[in-house]
Formats: structure tokens, C-alpha cells, sequence
């Protein structure tokens, strides 16, 4: 990627000064922390399976619906193949909701997650020991970062290459919770649910699972993205 791509990148992503990660003891500018409340639980299930099925989707499954990801028009796939492949637009939410954890959800162009998603990521954080008391306000990665901008699949997957990066460099984590195919795809040309892939030059390990609207529309998701994490999940004494 040339510098000045590179800095367009970076500005539209809110990262302002990239640098690589400070040296043992040097201080990190401080991150604005904007919290809003998990939407609170009932009475505690007797085990961390038990999480993930207690939200059930307050609509029927035909009507909540997952993020519809556009299939790729004619004039976005040219001719032969050899073109750079164009991605209809897309946003990330993030979340750091623990020192090791990252977690990003695939939500529709200028979406924001609702109280059941919000209320269900509470559950499945809770399960793998992860559930913060106030769970900090998502942040948002929009695709193209700028109006009429970059639409490349490779284009978005440096920006989320950089956006992970700068987080990275605030503070290292170990783990990404990528909910949701569009996320995936951002990942890996190969990726698909229950898969745990190594990304950031092997410095974090991604667990794909379905998106949280994918799991309120089919709550038989919740027992795949069970299996995916519950090796995160404390030991039950």
C-alpha cells in the first residue's frame, strides 16, 4: 500500500498517528472510553450453554433476519477475472469488552446493534468469563470509509489490517470474536464458522462464528458459536 493510501486509511479510521508498539515502559495516549450499560440478565443460568440459549429472538425467525449481504453485481466482477473485486458497502461493530478479547459483529450500512444483540453479546461474553460491568460503547468501520471512495475487497481488508493493528499498539490482545461472514471475509479468503485462524502476523488468534442477528433469527447458531469459544470459557470449580 503506498503512504498516501496508507494515510487515508488511517485519518478516515480515527487513527491519527500510527506508530508501532511503544517500548517497555513508554506511555500510550489515552483512548476515549464511552460506556453504555448491558442490558441486564435474569436470575443466573446453572452453566455457560445455558447463556447462550436464554435470549430467545423476540421476533418470529422469518422476521429478524440476519444483515443481507448483496451478492456482487455484473459491473462489480468484471470480465476475466483479473480485475480488483468490488465489495457492496458493509459496517464493523467493535467492542473490547476484556483486555485480551476484540470483538467485531458484521451489521448492514449505517446499522447499530439493537438491545436484543446487545443483550445477547452480554450472554456469550458472560459464558467465556469476559462480561465486563459496563460493556463500552461499539465502534463503527464503515466500507468504503469515505463516500465514493475505495470499494476493493483488498482495499477493505488493509483497513481492518491497519484499524487492528492501532489496537494493537494501544494495547495487545490475544483474541478476536469475528461474528457474521461479511467479517469473515475481511479475515481470510477461506474462512468459515467454527474455524480459529491466526491473523496480525500470528500475534492474534480469530474465532469466526455467526453474526448476533444471524443467531436471534436461527438460535441453533448459538450452539455453533458455542462450540467455537467454550475453550475460553473458566473452569467451572
Amino acid at each position: 500500500m503506498d503512504q498516501a493510501r496508507r494515510d487515508r486509511y488511517l485519518a478516515a479510521l480515527g487513527i491519527v498517528r500510527y506508530r508501532p508498539r511503544p517500548a517497555r515502559g513508554a506511555s500510550v495516549p489515552p483512548v476515549a472510553d464511552v460506556r453504555v450499560p448491558v442490558p441486564e440478565m435474569s436470575a443466573a443460568p446453572e452453566g455457560p450453554a445455558a447463556l447462550l440459549g436464554q435470549l430467545e429472538p423476540s421476533n418470529p425467525p422469518h422476521l429478524a433476519q440476519p444483515p443481507a449481504v448483496p451478492a456482487p453485481s455484473a459491473a462489480d466482477v468484471p470480465a476475466g477475472g483479473d480485475a480488483e473485486e468490488l465489495l457492496p458497502p458493509l459496517r464493523l461493530a467493535c467492542w473490547r469488552p476484556a483486555e485480551d478479547l476484540l470483538v467485531l459483529d458484521a451489521l448492514p450500512p449505517g446499522g447499530r446493534p439493537s438491545r436484543e444483540q446487545l443483550a445477547l453479546l452480554g450472554n456469550i461474553l458472560a459464558a467465556i468469563g469476559r462480561r465486563p460491568a459496563v460493556l463500552p460503547a461499539a465502534e463503527s468501520i464503515d466500507w468504503p470509509l469515505l463516500p465514493g471512495g475505495d470499494r476493493s475487497l483488498s482495499g477493505a481488508r488493509e483497513a481492518l489490517q491497519l484499524f487492528l493493528a492501532g489496537r494493537l499498539a494501544q494495547s495487545r490482545f490475544q483474541w478476536l470474536l469475528a461474528m457474521g461472514a461479511p467479517a469473515w471475509r475481511l479475515l481470510a479468503d477461506d474462512a468459515e464458522a467454527g474455524r480459529v485462524i491466526a491473523i496480525a502476523e500470528g500475534a492474534v488468534q480469530a474465532m469466526l462464528v455467526p453474526g448476533l442477528a444471524e443467531m436471534l433469527a436461527n438460535p441453533q447458531c448459538k450452539a455453533a458459536t458455542w462450540q467455537a469459544i467454550r475453550f475460553l470459557a473458566p473452569e467451572r470449580q
